[in-house]
């Protein structure tokens, strides 16, 4: 079979995807395998990759399979090496009075503190994974399935899966990631009010999940990936 054509369905691409997981790591087998079947049952809510890699074709899993297993575990931050807007050295000398000694000073802070928050979606999910897969719920790592984190199958096949979309802060949602989907039951949940700064840990919405995490437990959890990360 072409590679770069979409299986017809989940058992004519169910040996292929067997082995393209296992090419990766197999100890990642059985919970790929599950999201998969999940993108062929619905088929509108699988997340693409680009115009060339066709949906659920041979490419898309393999490349599926490789981002799932490589996307567990948040990536050292990392700082850009794109130099900044000079307006926002205007701005912050000419609006907000910083002394114009003190703006290269600024500017690399404001680095760090971007690297710092590109990476803190990342720690929250993996967190958030140590506590929840063991539950049955599957981290959705490599962006399997649109705008969705977690998702947990039932124990009986006639009911429906649940799907699970975090965010860190209650103004990061983006329209994507927003949409109910027909057949299935999307939860949402973020970590953080961002006008107030309450963590939202209490309303985690799955029972035991809620008993087991909170914020100083993640804020021990990203303490011990940074001393991991600086070793």
């Amino acid at each position: 079979m072409n590679r770069h054509e979409p299986y017809e369905d989940y058992l004519a691409a169910q040996n292929f995807a067997q082995d393209a997981i296992n090419a990766v790591n197999p100890e990642f087998s059985t919970n790929f395998l599950k999201i998969l079947e999940f993108c062929f049952k619905y088929p509108d809510d699988v997340s693409g990759l680009h115009a060339t890699v066709p949906k659920l074709s041979g490419v898309w899993i393999e490349k599926k399979a490789e981002s799932f297993v490589n996307q567990r575990g948040a990536p050292k931050p990392s700082l850009t090496s794109n130099l900044p807007d000079p307006l926002i050295a205007t701005i912050s000398e000419k609006y907000f009075g910083v002394p114009s000694e003190n703006i290269d000073s600024l500017l690399k802070h404001h680095k760090m503190a971007m690297a710092a928050e590109n990476v803190t979606g990342n720690l929250l999910e993996e967190y958030v994974a140590t506590n929840m897969e063991p539950l049955g719920w599957i981290w959705c790592s490599g962006m399997m399935i649109k705008g969705t984190d977690f998702i947990k199958f039932p124990s009986e096949s006639t009911e429906k899966p649940i799907l699970l979309q975090i965010k860190n802060r209650s103004n990061s949602e983006n329209s994507s990631s927003s949409s109910i989907r027909v057949g299935t039951t999307i939860e949402k949940w973020y970590r953080l009010e961002a006008e107030t700064g309450i963590t939202r840990w209490q309303v985690f919405p799955d029972a035991m999940g809620m008993k087991l995490m909170s914020e100083d437990k993640f804020q021990d959890f990203a303490i011990s990936r940074i001393t991991e990360w600086k070793s």
